[in-house]
């Protein structure tokens, strides 16, 4: 019998087939008729994302400003052809400052690169695309601003909705405007490899 409205995008039927050991052919090559199992691949639980070509990460550092601002900042090399979503991030100051953020499309790093980690060893890729810089004296013409007191850490993320999506080419620059600080960034990432449908 001929199959209608077969499913081409490949990282659907390995998730599938990981999460349900299945062996042979693609085990969805189409779309259900009447009756289907239901498995809502783009929020599955934490610890299954990597099943469906999630990759997360963690990063954070403390910045000492001195007399000057201090930023840093999160960027998805133009080449990098993944998407970046940033999960969570949260910024505070030892003293009551004043923090800009700000979305740039170039490719842009600040003085100093930090390492970022990973959140679930079972992904194949140690080493991520995504570039996680800080530096002193960052200049910015804030998108958005917050005030946030004095050693108090705001969660800028507090729902799915409130994701931040970075594409490649783009950097998500956090910057505390107040000097005489010691600002921190922590944040959380999950990234995967853009699809056809995603790049036109």
């Amino acid at each position: 019998m001929a199959r209608f409205n077969e499913i081409l995008t490949g990282r659907f039927n390995r998730t599938l087939q990981k999460m349900l050991q299945m062996k042979g052919g693609p085990p969805a090559s189409q779309l259900a008729t009447e009756i289907m199992p239901v498995f809502e691949l783009e929020n599955l639980p934490v610890e299954l994302r990597t099943l469906a070509q999630f990759e997360r990460y963690f990063g954070g550092s403390l910045l000492v400003q001195g007399a000057t601002t201090g930023g840093m900042q999160i960027r998805n090399p133009l080449t990098s052809n993944t998407i970046c979503v940033i999960e969570r991030i949260m910024l505070g100051a030892t003293v009551a400052s004043a923090f800009g953020m700000q979305k740039i499309l170039d490719n842009t790093d600040l003085g100093v690169v930090i390492s970022l980690k990973r959140v679930d060893k079972r992904t194949g890729a140690p080493i991520p695309p995504i570039i996680f810089t800080q530096a002193t004296g960052t200049g910015i013409s804030p998108d958005q601003n917050f005030l946030v007191p004095a050693n108090v850490m705001l969660d800028l993320v507090t729902t799915e909705h409130q994701e931040l999506l970075l594409l490649p080419g783009e950097r998500m620059l956090v910057v505390n405007t107040t000097a005489n600080a010691t600002m921190a960034v922590n944040f959380i990432i999950r990234i995967r490899f853009l699809e056809e449908s995603e790049t036109a």
